[in-house]
């Protein structure tokens, strides 16, 4: 009942908030909601309180703590408590319908907004703290003294607090903004140091391939690494494709935006989609074991049109994806880097991602995941251990634990949307409209993005389902870890200064990181945040373009540009145009081997490998030889799809990189609007893996109308704010058009598309068998996936490559997978977005307690995750390398035994 009247209150709050920003109705609340983070930002920056000594023309600070808190964004002052210097109190607030300016104060007002903008460098976010835009027009009602309800606010600080921010400012230690600490020509070092490890690495890869596992330079193998990918390496790599540059920066953003709130629905929104990834790879493996990309699926059952259409959502997706770590990397490159351009920062991460993909594919990016996932946790546990315990006594960190950090931070003004104007509640009406749109807007991030199914490609389903869960619950730890760390830092960095070191703008472009690192750390702390972004975006963005370069090879050039087979029907073989499966007693059916059990193939690999030159004698087996030759060219095409999928951020991603620094296009509108355009081919392509009344003009539709109209609901919400469209940044990148957007996309598209199937389902087609064999048939006549499957399925050769084990035989094998996914996948899941934030609704604000038992839960799991990640990936490629290694040893001695038994 509890948790009833629990949810009741969080749905009914969010409710009212909706109507109000919606209708300009004046509910009784006293949570207002934030108009997306730079907003929230902007009051929690502009209510920040100077230092008490600004004001020692008429108080006086001794051993006893006073302050009045200035409220810059309204331009004005509202005297505080005096109170000695005791524990600290959190401050109690009631609502306040308009904030005081006094009669004569306008002047003193002016000249400290004229200072606080002369001392920013960004003048562009500068503009923002304008002096008209100081009190709203709504807020003069042609007289200076303004009504207020009643408001008591007790900024009782610790004389430790007092004492430091009276240090700060006797000795001119204020920090405005991120310096550029780090110099150019150390930028180009790490970027080489990077580059040639990325470099080595891959060819660490291509040797133990070409030693251990003797693989040829296959196209599968390019794309699913040979399809047998460890649980451990799945998950690094998982984690390393969701850690995007806005994981890092944006995170700590929301943070440094809601309070605690904002780094675990950050967290929790991103997590679930990953965890839920694992019943997807589950039915893939299931019903497509052979596929190479979610859309051969789409285009197996529903024919071209619909692969066409969600084949679009697909590209835009990764061209959203990799715009937003072009944006996170370029912004946290020039403003660490001391002369470096935008323009030259976004060409040398182009370069960093395109470089060493080339070498190695999907296989290399495996291996380079694995080492950007253990450094940027390692540097992650750096910044958990300097925040929370000083462990070198660090003088530019003045917090000297976990205990002193809440000292500064209760008593530093948060924004007002949250409970009693804290940090340090789960109460955020900003908050909780921010968990909706992270929610949803990831589904689509995840599920229509080919990157997150290449990963479910690599690899068995039982190694696909712990990899998928086990790199959710351990990526938890990035936002969770880095952005509690991080934002609490800022607000602690910035209580102790007496002043927010970060304007709105400059919070809404991910500086909170590198701001953090570099005020604590210094130039290290700079170099470690360059080395967290770049690792971060050579990873991530390798993955896109293999994710682009699959799609462009297997859903573009082979069946529309270049196909094998121009007329090939559903069900016959590619090689020999018969039938797979026998309709008739008459039928005769394919008897195709495949090529690791034809004779002639294997005299022609012989041959071959025979001759070291360049130039190979031409394949002679009478039923692979045209497909082997086919093959070769689409290998020769592959490299170059690589390379133009790399070439084509230049003219395509570059410019709209430099376009959206110049309109101040940021990682949040981005991150919000991603959901908007692409969630509503969410349901659509999932129903279309598990659901045998699925459609094609329900996948299409569902697909295309949800779209349509998630836009139409996002701008005509954004349409009822001040400036309209307008004002078109502004307003629709605030919460509530990004939330209407969003849950409208997914909804409406769902619903689409499941209430357009059912109408239009074909009886003929409802037994399943008929349904999945056209997927099932996704496979490769050289190298069958059943070939993966010889131990767990106890196969035998028989002659034909298109034998394969029934469907009601792969569901009984991996039957226990099955139910971990829902179980586990499911269930925590409903844990983390449900459960655990109605639990941390029994406190209002954390007192000190409270907070440390929160802080030490993100510690716990940082650790946790980091020793997952650092350990268990290599322990499991080290074992299977050198179980290879022995199996390869054994054939060489029968080898050579067996001419003398002869």
């Amino acid at each position: 009942m509890q948790k009833f009247l629990l949810s009741k209150i969080l749905l009914s709050t969010l409710l009212h908030l909706y109507l109000k920003e919606t209708f300009g109705q004046s509910l009784e609340v006293t949570d207002t909601t934030q108009d997306g983070i730079s907003s929230v930002a902007e009051q929690s920056t502009s209510s920040a309180g100077l230092p008490a000594s600004a004001k020692a023309a008429t108080i006086a600070v001794v051993t006893t703590a006073a302050a009045a808190t200035r409220d810059t964004t309204a331009g004005s002052r509202i005297p505080t408590q005096s109170t000695t210097a005791s524990p600290v109190a959190v401050p109690s607030t009631k609502q306040v319908i308009m904030p005081v300016r006094f009669p004569g104060d306008e002047a003193a007002e002016d000249q400290a907004v004229a200072r606080e903008i002369s001392n920013r460098e960004d003048v562009g976010s500068a503009s923002q703290l304008s002096i008209e835009e100081r009190v709203p027009s709504s807020a003069v009602g042609g007289s200076d003294t303004l009504t207020i309800e009643k408001t008591e606010e007790a900024s009782a600080c610790a004389a430790s607090v007092l004492e430091r921010r009276e240090f700060v400012l006797q000795n001119n230690l204020t920090q405005l903004g991120v310096r550029s600490a780090v110099q150019f020509e150390e930028t180009l070092l790490i970027f080489t140091i990077i580059f040639v490890s990325a470099m080595a690495i891959a060819g660490v890869y291509k040797y133990v391939q070409s030693s251990f596992y003797e693989e040829d330079e296959s196209l599968d193998s390019t794309f699913d690494a040979g399809g047998n990918v460890g649980s451990g390496i799945t998950a690094s790599t998982l984690v390393s494709q969701w850690t995007w540059a806005a994981t890092l920066l944006q995170s700590s953003s929301v943070g440094a935006a809601f309070g605690i709130s904002g780094p675990y629905w950050y967290a929790a929104g991103a997590t679930i989609q990953v965890l839920l990834m694992a019943i997807v790879a589950y039915y893939l493996k299931l019903h497509a074991p052979g596929a190479k990309t979610f859309l051969q699926i789409i285009r197996a059952r529903f024919g071209s049109r619909t692969h066409i259409i969600v084949m679009v959502f697909a590209l835009f997706t990764n061209i959203i994806v990799t715009l937003s770590l072009l944006l996170g990397g370029t912004a946290v490159l020039t403003g660490l880097v001391d002369g470096l351009s935008p323009e030259f920062a976004s060409m040398l991460l182009v370069v960093l991602v395109g470089g060493f993909t080339l070498i190695g594919g999907l296989g290399a990016t495996f291996y380079v995941s694995y080492f950007t996932c253990a450094a940027i946790y390692a540097l992650i546990v750096v910044f958990v251990l300097e925040v929370f315990y000083n462990p070198f006594d660090n003088v530019k960190n003045p917090f000297h634990g976990a205990g002193g950090l809440f000292q500064y931070i209760s008593c530093w003004p948060g924004p007002e949307g949250n409970q009693e104007g804290t940090w340090l509640t789960f109460y955020s009406s900003g908050g909780l409209i921010f968990g909706i749109v992270n929610i949803v807007g990831n589904f689509g991030a995840v599920f229509v993005d080919q990157a997150y199914w290449q990963s479910a490609v690599a690899t068995k389903p039982r190694r696909a389902v712990w990899g998928f869960l086990a790199g959710g619950m351990t990526w938890f730890a990035v936002p969770f870890g880095l952005a509690t760390t991080m934002s609490l830092g800022y607000h602690g960095l910035s209580s102790a200064q007496g002043e927010s070191m970060l304007q709105p703008g400059e919070i809404s472009r991910g500086l909170v990181v590198p701001l953090v690192s570099e005020a604590l750390l210094g130039k290290l702390g700079g170099y470690a945040t360059i080395v967290m972004v770049l690792t971060a975006v050579m990873s991530t963005g390798s993955a896109e373009i293999i994710a682009v370069a699959s799609i462009i090879i297997y859903d573009i050039y082979i069946p529309y540009i270049k196909p094998f087979k121009t007329h090939l029907a559903k069900g016959y073989c590619i090689l020999c145009e018969k039938p797979l499966r026998s309709s008739s007693e008459l039928d005769v059916t394919c008897s195709c081997p495949s090529m690791e059990e034809c004779s002639a193939c294997i005299k022609d690999d012989e041959a071959r490998n025979a001759v070291d030159h360049i130039v190979k004698p031409i394949f002679q087996c009478p039923i692979h030889a045209e497909y082997r030759d086919y093959e070769s060219a689409v290998i020769n095409f592959k490299s170059w799809a690589i390379i133009y999928c790399t070439l084509s951020i230049i003219p395509v991603l570059w410019p709209a990189v430099i376009f959206g620094e110049a309109i101040g296009l940021d990682l949040g509108w981005i991150y919000l609007f991603t959901g908007v355009l692409v969630a509503s081919a969410v349901i659509p392509v999932y129903l279309s893996l598990v659901w045998t009344k699925t459609t094609s003009s329900g996948v299409s539709l569902g697909s295309l109308l949800g779209a349509v109209c998630a836009l139409i609901a996002w701008m005509t919400h954004a349409s009822t704010y001040e400036g309209g469209l307008s004002n078109f940044m502004a307003n629709t990148g605030k919460s509530l058009p990004m939330m209407t957007g969003n849950v409208v996309a997914i909804v409406a598209g769902g619903l689409i598309c499941a209430v357009v199937s059912y109408y239009t389902k074909n009886e003929a087609d409802d037994e399943e068998l008929q349904q999945w064999n056209s997927t099932r048939d996704i496979d490769n006549p050289l190298r069958p996936w059943t070939q993966l499957y010889k131990v767990e399925f106890d196969l035998k050769p028989t002659g034909r490559w298109h034998d394969r084990p029934p469907l009601q035989m792969f569901e009984e094998v991996f039957r226990t997978e099955k139910r971990i996914a829902y179980w586990f996948g499911g269930g925590i899941s409903i844990f983390m977005v449900l459960v655990w934030p109605l639990l941390m609704l029994e406190s209002v604000v954390q007192d000190q307690g409270r907070f440390l038992t929160w802080t030490g839960v993100s510690q716990a799991w940082t650790y946790c995750a980091s020793l997952y990640i650092i350990c268990v990936p290599l322990v499991e490629e080290v074992r299977e390398v050198y179980g290879q290694y022995k199996l390869k040893k054994q054939d060489e001695a029968i080898s050579v035994v067996k001419p003398f038994v002869n």
